[in-house]
């Protein structure tokens, strides 16, 4: 059953002022309130009334309303929006702490409406991220067009200059030599200067190409997002059902023991251990970046029960989490498929989905990402060329870049750490709601094929 508690409002008892805000329901899941509670605290600290909060923000009164109170909870852009507000009345921004503990209280009053509910979130929250990225986008492009129209217009300038100079070179041959000499030189520089010009116009035409590319791709996906989200909306009921997360489900096997997600890495070997983790510790950062967003996620409570990474010799730990872990996570990158060590590990994690004798039930639970850039799938072994490892939800330039590009470019922080972020959702939906991989048997490292050499012998 969902655990809720009966939380008793701080709003004063007695008759209230038009306008004031109406106590909060004793009725409401305990997480509902908190991030209710929290919300209503910063409403009062911009001096608004509910109308004029809505006509400033061009939102349904009602609407503000009902976020206030705790029936609905709204989504993530409102709530950004609020701490915006806050910042312009307040006249100093919100500290990353308190925005972080907003965020994390809206996470949890999100998961207590339920999995329809949390689904439309992600989706809205999902739909904000590419419209976002879809204004860079756009912006980027406009970038482009203004230089690439700035460098055509050099290279016409630089060529009636190149003209004229060819002219009066022609038509004053009489001067001395060393004149002519100096007039060729200026000639060949410009030359030079177009050339170079020319090959940048080159360059800007392939990124204004990619641009558009870009904008297509995050133009339709904005569509699709919004289709999803009206076909969940009419598929809302008036009530939310407890959320399925918190019931015990009978429908599936018993849930496995170990990690949450196995990491299968081809890491760079050396000889002394210490050696080993600062050859490998961006992998290393990646993994305790993902672990820790899983934690938020779920009811786990040691770090150590979340994840496993494996990048060297093969022990009876690696054993063991290959046996008990919910979701096997091969880091693409160009040594994973040379691995003898990941090709085994594949095989061993593939053997437990295949022991699912429907096909058609087996979950998605092998779950590539992205170390280096998306490889085409002529270059995958055959194992590997039916599952699908580009995933929207973590951006284009995760795609173009791959995680290791992401933490390597400052620039890209911010889409590192969503990209992280959307990657552990996915680790924790496919934990929580598909049905679950068998527990596996002991495996014997020699016996075990290596599957990404199986067609070979085959």
């Amino acid at each position: 059953m969902p655990h809720t508690e009966t939380v008793t409002s701080a709003d004063p008892p007695g008759p209230r002022e038009p306008g004031q805000l109406q106590p909060l329901s004793p009725q409401l899941d305990h997480r509902v309130h908190a991030f209710a509670d929290a919300l209503r605290r910063i409403f009062l600290s911009l001096d608004m009334t509910l109308g004029q909060y809505a006509i400033r923000h061009r939102r349904n009164k009602a609407d503000v309303s009902r976020w206030l109170s705790g029936n609905r909870v709204p989504e993530r852009a409102m709530v950004d929006e609020m701490l915006a507000e806050a910042t312009r009345r307040l006249h100093h921004p919100v500290t990353d702490e308190v925005r972080y503990h907003i965020h994390k209280l809206h996470a949890a009053a999100i998961l207590a409406q339920g999995p329809l509910t949390q689904r439309i979130q992600l989706l809205s929250d999902e739909m904000d991220g590419a419209l976002t990225e879809l204004q860079q986008v756009k912006a980027e492009r406009k970038d482009l067009q203004d230089a690439l129209g700035h460098r055509n217009q050099q290279v016409h300038d630089l060529t009636i200059r190149s003209r004229q100079l060819e002219q009066a070179w022609a038509s004053e041959r009489v001067r001395t030599q060393g004149e002519m000499d100096d007039a060729d030189a200026e000639i060949r520089e410009l030359h030079a200067q177009r050339n170079r010009l020319e090959s940048e116009i080159k360059t800007l035409k392939s990124r204004l190409r990619r641009a558009h590319e870009n904008e297509a791709i995050l133009t339709e996906r904005c569509r699709q997002l919004e289709r999803e989200l009206e076909e969940h909306d009419n598929q809302s009921a008036p009530s939310t059902p407890a959320s399925p997360l918190t019931q015990p489900d009978v429908s599936h096997p018993r849930r496995a023991p170990g990690p949450y997600f196995f990491l299968s890495h081809a890491g760079t070997q050396a000889a002394d251990p210490a050696e080993a983790k600062k050859a490998n510790r961006w992998v290393m950062k990646l993994f305790k970046d993902i672990c820790d967003n899983v934690l938020e996620y779920t009811n786990i409570t040691d770090f150590s029960k979340v994840g496993y990474l494996s990048f060297s010799d093969w022990t009876e730990s690696t054993s063991h989490a290959l046996e008990t872990c919910r979701i096997f996570v091969p880091l693409y990158s160009p040594r994973l498929f040379d691995s003898e060590r990941c090709g085994k590990e594949w095989a061993a994690f593939e053997a437990r989905l295949h022991a699912i004798s429907d096909a058609e039930n087996r979950p998605p639970a092998l779950l590539p990402a992205l170390w280096t850039p998306a490889p085409h799938a002529d270059s995958l072994p055959k194992v590997a060329r039916a599952i699908q490892f580009s995933h929207s939800r973590l951006g284009v330039i995760y795609h173009d870049q791959g995680f290791y590009g992401l933490t390597k470019t400052p620039s890209r922080r911010a889409q590192y750490q969503r990209a992280s972020l959307e990657f552990a959702k996915r680790i924790v939906e496919i934990a929580e709601n598909e049905p679950s991989v068998p527990i596996g048997v002991p495996l014997d490292y020699e016996a075990l094929p290596n599957a990404f050499r199986r067609e070979l012998s085959g």
